[in-house]
């Protein structure tokens, strides 16, 4: 079956998609990630493309002669001394991601949950958590909301406690 890949040279992974290349029925097959080789936008990422196609292949009976067709997202340069470093947690302001996981694929372990704003918390009293990400307006100075989040820990706060263990982020 002829396949199309679909390729996304990242920062830090590279990812490839395969689907069927017939126009009647096109479905995902699979997906590979890996990480990304050289400086994105250069030549030495052809290694860690080739790699994530051929994990994404491994995943099915198909070969690499039967990829029809690749469509490479653009990947341009970076310049590689102002280049984010890898870290291992996400904060999120004003809706910019600082920082990623780049080895959690397709955002896994960013933060997956129901958004409460603070104050609902507060209300919640010793209320179970159901996986919520507690958001903290842009109106609170960033040490204040660390010290409270810090003290409602500190109090003891049944329903702090299991919010925080349940997500990787917090506001």
């Amino acid at each position: 079956m002829p396949l199309i890949a679909g390729i996304d040279i990242g920062n830090a992974t590279t990812e490839v998609a395969l689907a069927s290349d017939d126009p009647q029925a096109r479905a995902f097959v699979a997906s590979g990630i890996v990480a990304t080789t050289g400086m994105k936008g250069t030549r030495d990422n052809i290694a860690g493309t080739l790699a994530a196609l051929e994990q994404a292949l491994a995943k099915t009976p198909w070969s690499m002669s039967d990829v029809s067709r690749i469509y490479l997202n653009e990947a341009a340069p970076v310049i590689g001394d102002v280049a984010m470093e890898t870290i291992t947690e996400t904060i999120i302001t004003e809706s910019t991601m600082i920082g990623h996981n780049p080895q959690t694929p397709g955002g896994v372990g960013v933060g997956v949950g129901t958004t409460i704003p603070r104050a609902a918390g507060d209300a919640a009293g010793g209320a179970v958590c159901r996986g919520w990400i507690v958001l903290i307006d842009d109106a609170v100075d960033f040490l204040d909301a660390v010290w409270w989040l810090n003290e409602a820990l500190d109090r003891g706060s049944t329903w702090w406690r299991r919010s925080l263990k349940r997500t990787t982020a917090c506001w």
